[in-house]
């Protein structure tokens, strides 16, 4: 089947994370000129100056980050670059974190030797070493050198003394485990996937991507075995999309075509079913409802998880969440004047206008993902009652004989 096995593959890549501060290449959120994100943030720093009775302690050079960033997820390379110069006089995290900013503009701009002198600047004992490393890896990688961004990963995974949280080790290992998806070793990215803690944001993904790596060295019981997980723990987010297709295509692939057909009708009711949540959810003439998730960026519409981090850096959600609290402090405060009231509601409904719009632009992206899964799992159900009939007329031609 090799139509299947092509587009399975295609679909894999076109699905896989791309991280912020590794691929410099996704720009996103042009519904928002990245001027209006960052006037709504000194709006907001202001106001709660203001209700705090105190100056605003941030750093300069921290609110310089955070409008660079802005100007990265727009992909204005030069106007980040403006945003943030290196700065010798500022705290060492805030210098190499300013490093970092710098290397990913001048990744951007397609100045890898700069990029990687910026990054290079970010020494093992920072907290930020680690993302460091990670985008010279990234560099090395879209060179098409491989061993060599492994190598950087492996190393930085396997030192101890590099401070990094928990998250950004899964994070370190599910990059890893695509560059072996990407070079074809699959026992390799296999071993890796496991480490990945389950309670991750990539957990899901790292459990697709462990089905495929076993479907392509035709270890079904493991692929079997993680499909079924995720079917049974659907997080509604994309990897529990693409395992009902998934698994139609390990009984195809099988020779199962019994299975194969009763999971491909499956999977055709179940993005049918997905595709309707989300036109109910487009189309309702009332303001469209979402729940947060507990890392900020992740939202849940109508049964439809979506992830705004490849539109927004971090920063804004941090800002939104300080808000929505500032709102309710200025609720229950009866020594606050009715001004910050209005202003602090003006600003949150701001913030949740665009919070919306971008759902609604991601759901339109998710629905045209689900609509290709559709037509695949369509032509899988047909072509696995194709070849089901034809088993059956061998058969009776066997007999006849």
């Amino acid at each position: 089947m090799k139509y299947h096995s092509y587009k399975y593959s295609e679909m894999y890549i076109f699905n896989a994370i791309i991280f912020f501060l590794v691929s410099v290449c996704s720009v996103q959120a042009k519904e928002y000129p990245a001027e209006y994100l960052i006037d709504l943030e000194k709006k907001f720093n202001t106001l709660r100056s203001e209700i705090y009775i105190t100056s605003n302690t941030e750093p300069d050079s921290y609110r310089k980050q955070n409008a660079a960033l802005y100007h990265i997820k727009k992909g204005a390379w030069g106007k980040s670059i403006k945003r943030v110069q290196p700065d010798k006089t500022s705290a060492a995290g805030c210098q190499d974190y300013n490093n970092i900013l710098y290397g990913i503009s001048m990744q951007g701009l397609k100045n890898k030797k700069s990029a990687l002198n910026f990054y290079r600047r970010v020494y093992r004992d920072s907290v930020h070493y680690a993302t460091a490393q990670l985008n010279i890896a990234s560099i090395y990688q879209r060179e098409g050198r491989a061993e060599k961004a492994i190598l950087t990963i492996r190393k930085v995974l396997s030192d101890s003394s590099v401070l990094m949280d928990v998250e950004l080790t899964n994070k370190l290992l599910f990059t890893l485990a695509n560059i072996y998806i990407r070079e074809n070793r699959y026992l390799e990215s296999m071993k890796i996937l496991r480490r990945i803690e389950t309670r991750s944001i990539y957990s899901s993904r790292a459990m697709i991507a462990l089905a495929f790596s076993a479907l392509e060295i035709k270890d079904y019981s493991t692929a079997l075995n993680t499909l079924n997980y995720l079917l049974n723990n659907n997080q509604h987010d994309l990897a529990g999309d693409e395992s009902y297709i998934t698994i139609a295509f390990l009984y195809e692939s099988k020779g199962d075509y019994i299975r194969a057909a009763e999971y491909y009708k499956r999977a055709v009711a179940y993005y049918k079913k997905r595709i309707n949540k989300i036109d109910i959810a487009t189309n309702r003439k009332k303001a469209l409802k979402y729940l947060n998730l507990r890392n900020k960026h992740n939202f849940i519409v109508n049964e439809i998880q979506i992830d705004l981090i490849e539109e927004l850096p971090a920063a804004f959600f941090d800002t939104y969440f300080m808000l929505e609290k500032l709102v309710q402090r200025i609720s229950e405060s009866t020594d606050v004047k009715n001004e910050f009231h209005d202003r602090a509601i003006t600003l949150y409904h701001d913030y949740r206008k665009v919070i919306k719009q971008l759902l609604h632009k991601q759901l339109k992206v998710r629905k045209k993902i689900l609509t290709s899964y559709l037509k695949q799992s369509n032509y899988g159900f047909i072509l696995s009652n194709d070849q089901l009939v034809s088993e059956m007329e061998i058969k009776n031609h066997a007999v006849s004989e």
